[in-house]
């Protein structure tokens, strides 16, 4: 008597094994319903290729597995209690104008903050699930660094498996480099701050800026899968044609940025697969289409001071609302 292994169960624990390391690592995706679809999709193509009926029970499991996997992706994180690590300096023991940060994070999420506490130079809080100790036993796998240099502070920190979270002290010039290969980049920069460079890269997750800066030098936001949200309400340029680049391959861009009337721009925004729509205040538009749209400022005041944006996604919608601030407004 021949035994049948049904293929509907391989795939059913492939799926719990998949939800169970996503709820591990907390990771979130707005793709739950699509990656749902293609496994069952697949399961449907393999049960047709094999000719061979499944059971009622192998038709439940998997649906059982497909419906967890979709609740721990994309609903509330059931990560177990966690382990935190902080790194901290107050500003008698850091005497430095500048800061320049360096993050990077294998799996897990990144978030830049800016305090108004006076006496802070900086705080580093690496967090992950007290299991990853079960699993990897003592082994440490972040690193962090700081040094001094010539009157700037060089912090360096990288993590394979921990959530990072950064909050920085007032009144530095600083500049911010955050990566991710599986996880969301958050950053919040407020006006009084001046940020001279942003690059936040993620390969799998958002990117969630909030920024008011002045003397921008370079402003990079990039997504390989994963939607890119900016806020602005004054975003100043630092020299002529400095480059503001947001893109992402799959997932959607929302912005919305004031300028001062003290920087000039040039403004690309296209998508491959999607559409843009837009809405410029103090803008000339040079050309509108259902992908596409080129726009300068109507007025080129301080050319020095300008810049040169450059919006693009793969597939994913444009929502873009850009405005040049009044006298009144600044």
């Amino acid at each position: 008597m021949s035994y049948y292994f049904s293929p509907l169960r391989l795939i059913a624990g492939f799926v719990f094994v998949l939800a169970g390391l996503f709820a591990y690592y907390g990771f979130r995706t707005v793709f739950a319903l699509p990656i749902v679809l293609i496994v069952a999709g697949g399961a449907l193509v393999l049960v047709v290729l094999t000719g061979r009926r499944p059971g009622g029970e192998d038709i439940a499991l998997l649906v059982i597995a497909l419906l967890a996997f979709g609740l721990v992706v994309s609903g509330p994180s059931f990560t177990g209690p966690r382990e935190t690590i902080t790194y901290s300096a107050s500003r008698s023991q850091v005497n430095v104008n500048q800061v320049v940060l360096n993050t990077d994070a294998s799996f897990g999420s990144v978030t830049i903050l800016f305090s108004d506490n006076e006496s802070l130079a900086y705080r580093v809080e690496i967090s992950r699930s007290t299991m990853s100790s079960f699993f990897q036993g003592d082994v440490s796998n972040f690193s962090f660094s700081n040094q001094t240099r010539d009157g700037t502070l060089l912090l360096n920190m990288s993590s394979t498996d921990a959530e990072i979270l950064v909050t920085l002290g007032p009144h530095y010039t600083t500049s911010l480099d955050a990566s991710t290969g599986t996880g969301s980049i958050t950053l919040t920069a407020p006006r009084t701050e001046r940020v001279d460079k942003i690059v936040l890269t993620t390969g799998t997750g958002s990117i969630n800026a909030e920024i008011n800066a002045q003397c921008v030098k370079v402003l990079t936001l990039s997504a390989g899968t994963g939607s890119v949200h900016l806020k602005s309400d004054y975003l100043a340029a630092a020299g002529a044609e400095t480059p503001f680049t947001v893109s992402t391959g799959t997932g959607s861009v929302n912005i919305d940025m004031k300028i001062p009337r003290s920087t000039s721009a040039t403004l690309t925004a296209t998508t491959d697969l999607g559409t843009v729509s837009h809405s410029l205040q103090g803008f000339t538009i040079a050309h509108s289409s259902n992908n596409r749209v080129d726009a300068t400022t109507e007025d080129t005041v301080k050319p020095e001071n300008s810049f040169r944006i450059r919006i693009s996604t793969g597939t994913g919608s444009i929502d873009l609302k850009a405005a040049r601030l009044t006298q009144t407004q600044l």
